[in-house]
């Protein structure tokens, strides 16, 4: 026997005749049955295909397989011995066999021979098994551990009595039974001990003085996490973004890409620099000068970069690499009178400007220019028009506080193209004093104002000045978009007429655009309970992607896809970029969604179901189902929820309806008479829309022409 994981289509495909299946763990792992040469032959041929394989030791015996017919005789008349008394399974039986011996006769010998012989369907039954169980697996080996484990919901509790790779197995007998009591179990463990007879003798031993203290084990406090210094003037610095340290710099977006921010590498600079003197760098200022960024480093939340910093002693040169790639250089140094190094008050005179612009005005007019910040680097709180002074949020990150300086700067630019910095000449950093600072302001509204002195080509916030900032033009991404042939024709609504899937819900998407005058458009795909018990729904069935491919035609149109469900069965499939899946339980009543795409919703005629869809969807919201051909629909529900059927169409042996929820309009009617020769009727039009905008009551205005075939 040999456990592999392969799909079921191509394991019947590769599978030798002589070969059975013998256990249906998944749909990807199976456990096949059958002559010993046969097996080892077969499973050779996997191992050369790198399939996934693990021999089972059987004893040669090929279990639930055609080869143990021969013993069912034998094997069920030692069985009648063993178990003369048939007995009834209870409501919590859930069996891997054949039903056929199951609900028809009580348990006997008939059923567990049947069970010998027949293939065990552990996927069908592990569906029935709720999510808050306490599975316990009674077995001489804990052969079903990394089964339950990997296919069965992650609050169900696992236990094993055994396990055959131990030596101790009184000791994991009773962890198991301690995993029980922890998971809200009450086992009588007064039953593994003999039985006590009360009152003792009087030179039974007291309990208290058997329980002390264990310090045979050693236990480790947590400490902080330092940068391995390779030698006196090196260090390497990991970057992933799935790290919690450096997860705010996915917010640090230019031209779509996630690039690593030019403040961030002197950031890391200064604090090598404040390590190698013994210093916290929040106490060492510094100065940085002749700062060249030769090129970007890209971020990627699959892979990490590795940066190493190395600083020349004697020249104060630094330079950073990636890779083999030199990314930045530039001096750096440690002044003596940090005072010395700033511009002189009686230098930087400024006129401040009216800071007009608040955080959304300065983020759009950035998103414009292609740069997509968010998060920690949307720092500026205000600024004026030409960005010569504004406000800055301090959140304790040196990093997005000095980039939001560089924000200034581009603000500053009179023009739309988009700008990376290239030459830094002189950075100062006095972190004593920039601190002082913001002592005087209340914890949850600490900012800087940050000034930009145009003729010194300076910006300075706080106790930091960046000095002759040189930034370069760069060439922004071009989206390619596919041309789109469509065309306007007239399609009925309701004559139940045949269509392609894809053409009916194109038709149902463009129906409700244009009732919904709207750009950024949410999408739910839900898939309930039934659905997933009778696999009514596979991958394929899955129309999400279908419904991103046709938004995604429509350029002006910004749409975010998900997949909702009760159960974790989609979580593992390949989906678009712009499809997400997750519960029921996580999603709010303010998700305000276009349209809810379901399967059978009238079929099941579910009140929770209807409750459910309705409070996520927006009021002027639609209902999209797809309904089996042939299936009793009740439509008597849709005057229970006030629902309109807006569209209905056939599709193969489906139906397609889009649902609305009734619209109660009040208006009012006038027919307005056209003549193309006599134009007196066009001020009594111009009378009734000017009422119409004045009352706000809607008006149906019907233009009718008599004999007049040129209107």
């Amino acid at each position: 026997m040999a456990e592999i994981n392969l799909d079921l289509e191509t394991l019947k495909v590769m599978c030798p005749s002589d070969i059975d299946i013998a256990c249906y763990n998944s749909s990807s792992n199976f456990i096949v049955s059958g002559p010993t040469n046969s097996i080892k032959t077969f499973l050779t041929k996997l191992q050369a295909n790198s399939i996934p394989i693990k021999e089972i030791s059987c004893g040669y015996i090929p279990f639930h397989s055609r080869y143990i017919k021969p013993a069912v005789a034998k094997f069920e008349e030692y069985l009648n011995r063993t178990l003369p008394q048939k007995k009834f399974h209870s409501s919590k039986w859930l069996t891997t066999s054949s039903h056929e011996y199951f609900n028809t006769i009580p348990l006997c010998s008939k059923y567990y021979t049947n069970h010998f012989l027949s293939p065990v369907l552990f996927a069908k039954t592990i569906r029935s098994v709720p999510r808050d169980t306490v599975t316990i697996e009674i077995s001489p080996q804990n052969i079903l551990q990394h089964i339950l484990n990997n296919y069965l919901y992650s609050t169900v509790t696992n236990v094993a009595l055994y396990e055959r790779t131990k030596d101790h197995n009184n000791e994991i007998f009773l962890e198991s039974i301690g995993k029980l009591y922890n998971a809200g179990l009450q086992p009588q463990i007064a039953n593994l001990y003999p039985t006590v007879e009360f009152p003792v003798s009087r030179g039974t031993p007291m309990i208290s003085p058997l329980i002390r203290w264990d310090h045979l084990e050693d236990l480790f406090v947590m400490r902080v996490r330092q940068k391995e210094i390779i030698d006196n003037k090196e260090i390497v610095v990991n970057i992933s973004t799935i790290d919690e340290e450096f997860a705010y710099l996915t917010g640090h977006v230019v031209n779509e890409k996630n690039v690593f921010p030019a403040m961030g590498y002197l950031f890391y600079i200064w604090e090598m620099i404040a390590s190698l003197k013994n210093q916290e760098y929040i106490n060492t200022p510094i100065v940085f000068e002749d700062v060249n960024f030769i090129r970007a480093t890209v971020l990627s939340q699959q892979n990490e970069i590795e940066l190493t910093l190395s600083i020349q002693e004697g020249s104060n040169r630094f330079g950073i690499i990636e890779g083999d790639s030199a990314i930045v250089t530039g001096i750096v140094r440690i002044p003596t009178n940090i005072e010395n190094e700033k511009i002189s008050a009686n230098l930087a005179e400024c006129i401040d400007g009216e800071e007009e612009m608040s955080t959304k005005d300065i983020y759009k007019e950035l998103r414009l220019r292609g740069y997509q910040y968010a998060g920690a680097f949307r720092g500026l709180k205000s600024a004026s028009v030409t960005g010569s002074n504004g406000h800055i949020a301090w959140t304790s990150n040196w990093v997005a506080f000095m980039d939001s300086m560089l924000q200034m700067m581009i603000l500053g630019q009179n023009s739309r193209s988009l700008y990376v910095p290239t030459r830094i000449r002189k950075l100062t950093i006095d972190p004593k004093y920039h601190t002082q600072i913001i002592q005087d302001y209340p914890i949850g509204d600490r900012q800087f104002s940050v000034r930009r002195y145009k003729s010194l080509d300076a910006i300075i916030s706080g106790g930091i000045e960046i000095c002759g900032t040189v930034a370069t033009p760069i060439y922004r991404r071009q989206k390619v978009v596919n041309t789109v042939l469509e065309e306007y024709k007239f399609v009925a609504h309701r004559d139940l007429g045949t269509m392609s899937l894809q053409d009916a819900i194109r038709m149902s998407m463009h129906i409700a655009l244009e009732c919904c005058n709207m750009i950024n458009v949410k999408i739910i795909e839900f898939i309930d309970d039934s659905d997933r018990v009778v696999d009514r729904v596979v991958p394929e069935d899955l129309n999400s992607p279908l419904i991103g491919e046709i938004l995604n035609n429509l350029p002006q149109i910004r749409h975010h896809i998900k997949l909702v469900t009760t159960h974790e069965k989609f979580s593992n499939i390949s989906l678009p970029d712009n499809v997400s899946t997750t519960e029921i339980t996580k999603l709010s009543k303010e998700e305000n969604c276009l349209i809810i795409l379901g399967f059978d919703i009238l079929t099941k005629n579910s009140k929770k179901l209807y409750k459910q869809l309705l409070s996520l969807l927006m009021p002027q919201g639609f209902l999209l189902t797809l309904e089996k051909s042939g299936a009793v629909c009740d439509y008597s529900c849709l005057k229970t929820y006030e629902l309109d059927i807006i569209l209905e169409k056939q599709i193969n042996d489906k139906k397609l309806l889009l649902l609305r929820k009734t619209r109660n309009i009040a208006r009012n009617q006038r027919i307005v008479h056209v003549n193309n020769y006599e134009f007196s009727w066009v001020d009594e039009l111009k009378s009734i829309m000017n009422v119409e905008n004045e009352t706000g009551v809607y008006t149906e205005i019907i233009l009718v022409s008599e004999e007049d075939f040129e209107c």
